[in-house]
């Protein structure tokens, strides 16, 4: 992010050169500190809520190895939440369906 998409205090966006002859914002350097604060920012985050989350987190790790997938009712009774009226991966499957039978979708536009 720092490099690629300027999200740092820096104006130029620096890029890794691809042949010897570019020298076009290849300077690295000047973004190492910046990316590796938010590598360790982000690592440290994501250590607490591993720590934090844990029992839920080998709870399904357990559910994967013994039955290899989890279904939504049997993923909230794990994590004790309750069990959501409309499947938020609704849109997701019509998507997936639409790709395994385009002539379907077609179809029904």
């Amino acid at each position: 992010m720092q490099r690629h998409w300027g999200h740092g205090q820096r104006i130029a966006h620096t890029d890794v050169a691809r042949d010897a002859d570019d020298n076009i914002a290849t300077d690295v350097e000047a973004t190492n500190a910046a990316i590796e604060t938010t590598l360790q920012q982000q690592h440290e985050r994501a250590s607490q809520l591993i720590a934090a989350e844990r029992r839920g987190l080998l709870a399904i790790v357990d559910e994967l190895l013994v039955a290899g997938q989890i279904a939504p009712a049997r993923f909230s009774e794990l994590l004790g939440l309750p069990v959501a009226q409309d499947d938020a991966l609704d849109a997701y499957a019509q998507k997936l369906a639409a790709y395994r039978n385009p002539r379907a979708a077609l179809l029904r536009a």
